[in-house]
């Protein structure tokens, strides 16, 4: 017996995860496709308390071989404080990106002339931390410092998996993700969400591990096994293998970048 109470219509949603700002700059996109869209974002992203680190960092840019950013957030927090201290980035300096979002938003930036010295996964499908350090060049990196810009948590497989090969790493913080509670007025959102199957883009393993946390706290009456049928669209191979593995049904791969995503909703005819 299907966990709706109610047959699909022709209304169905998108529900984008993602924090307010950011999934508000895809609503025009979906509304081009005819895909009207509710924004329910599992986390938000707020400034860093205290620079000291970050600062240090920025100060000393010249001295790394190669600038990793691991999310587009990343690379706005980075800059934002660049320009804040009134600092430029070395003209020659080697970037280094995990997708297509990030890619795009490094180049606004860096300029197009920039690209050419920007290292990023061979491969569009899987866009993760172990894709990106297999396209390095580690020769050229031995005995260099790497700057790995993130949030104020996150994977720690790149900076491991450099240091083992002989690479100094340095790791900053340049934002932090806010998980809100589940509040009486989310849950009520969430429980609404749920009545029929909707098409769920999720863009963090964190989240989706937020998403699926709270159904189980919840008041909601067989709110994970509602979850587990929804329809979920992720970028990264790691958020489908995670995505699985809580029991997740529908859930569908696209390459990295909103360009992407979009492409893979319109000709699944969403």
């Amino acid at each position: 017996m299907s966990p709706f109470s109610a047959e699909l219509d022709s209304d169905v949603r998108i529900v984008l995860t993602r924090p307010e700002k950011q999934a508000r700059q895809m609503l025009p996109a979906l509304a081009q496709l005819g895909l009207a869209a509710e924004i329910f974002s599992l986390f938000e992203i707020e400034t860093l308390d205290d620079f000291t680190l970050l600062d240090a960092a920025l100060a000393r840019l010249a001295d790394f071989a190669l600038l990793v950013f691991v999310s587009p957030n990343a690379i706005e927090a980075f800059f934002a404080r660049l320009t804040q201290q009134n600092m430029a980035h070395p003209k020659r300096m080697q970037w280094g990106v995990m997708g297509a979002s990030s890619l795009q938003a490094l180049q606004i930036h860096i300029g197009t002339d920039g690209l050419e010295r920007v290292v990023q996964p061979a491969d569009a499908q899987k866009t993760d931390s172990e894709s990106f350090f297999a396209n390095l060049d580690l020769d050229h990196l031995r005995g260099k410092k790497v700057l790995i810009v993130r949030g104020s948590s996150g994977r720690e497989f790149l900076s491991q998996a450099l240091r083992q090969q002989g690479i100094e790493v340095e790791l900053v913080s340049a934002y932090r993700r806010v998980f809100p509670i589940l509040n009486q007025a989310r849950q009520d959102q969430l429980e609404q969400l749920l009545q029929k199957q909707r098409t769920w883009i999720i863009t963090s393993s964190e989240a989706l591990k937020q998403l699926i946390a709270w159904c189980a706290a919840s008041a909601i009456p067989d709110a994970v096994v509602k979850m587990q049928h929804q329809v979920l669209f992720v970028p990264h191979q790691r958020i489908a293998e995670q995505a699985q593995g809580l029991g997740c049904h529908h859930v569908h791969l696209t390459a990295s970048g909103d360009e992407n995503i979009l492409l893979a909703l319109q000709s699944r005819q969403i």
